[in-house]
């Protein structure tokens, strides 16, 4: 359920939880953020770049799961993704498109469970005996923003207590390249020491329904928020 009051704030009844995505999307702009993730009152989805990032992971997807052969389109990307997919091999469990969430204790949960706290997608990862390789496929600009990586190694870590190493990887489709980060287990108290005020200072807001705008450039082009006063022009008033 969701309220929104004559005075712009917003009273959201259900638990907080976030993602990566959300978290970044509320560093950007607070009401951006609020009308289309959590009002749901505009999509992002006619934006050219999310648009072909969601085609290319699903064919993706369709082709490592099940073999399908990806499009025409694509068929550049094929060489890349065969190469860090690789042959399957005994005792490695291979995951495609996973859900996996936590609760605030770390232990795992199911991704709509009550209780929830964060939410990571997987595109694609090898789960080993005690190491493991997570990939995220990328389609646009590089931006080696490392600490999405670390969120996707403390999910794996919640969800297999054996594993103690995680190789985390952007792979840049278009421009045939990669970024990698190894993340160790205990790795994850810095990530959590830095990352941790700010969750409490974003859930505050949260819990407050306080989504202030932040213009910038974005708002030019870029902003489905067509009933923001800062809607086309990018600039405070």
């Amino acid at each position: 359920m969701v309220t929104v009051y004559h005075d712009d704030k917003i009273r959201l009844t259900r638990p907080f939880a976030w993602s990566y995505s959300r978290l970044k999307n509320w560093r950007t702009c607070g009401r951006k953020h609020a009308m289309v993730d959590l009002l749901k009152r505009y999509s992002d989805d006619a934006s050219p770049a999310l648009h072909e990032g969601k085609v290319v992971h699903d064919a993706i997807a369709a082709y490592v799961r099940d073999g399908t052969p990806l499009p025409g389109t694509m068929r550049d990307y094929r060489e890349q993704v065969d190469r860090v997919v690789g042959q399957p091999l005994p005792g490695v469990r291979q995951l495609v498109e996973a859900e996996m969430a936590i609760r605030r204790d770390w232990v795992p949960c199911g991704f709509f469970e009550q209780g929830v706290w964060l939410r990571v997608k997987v595109d694609f990862a090898k789960i080993g005996r005690q190491t493991a390789i997570a990939v995220d496929w990328k389609t646009g600009k590089v931006d080696e923003d490392l600490q999405q990586l670390a969120i996707t190694a403390q999910c794996i870590f919640s969800a297999y207590p054996a594993v103690r190493k995680v190789r985390c990887r952007y792979v840049w489709l278009s421009l045939n390249g990669t970024t990698t980060q190894d993340f160790e287990r205990e790795d994850m108290a810095k990530l959590w020491a830095t990352l941790l005020p700010e969750i409490g200072i974003y859930e505050q807001a949260y819990r407050d329904g306080n989504f202030p705008p932040s213009p910038s450039g974005l708002c030019v082009r870029h902003c489905p928020v067509t009933s923001c006063e800062y809607h086309g022009k990018g600039t405070r008033g």
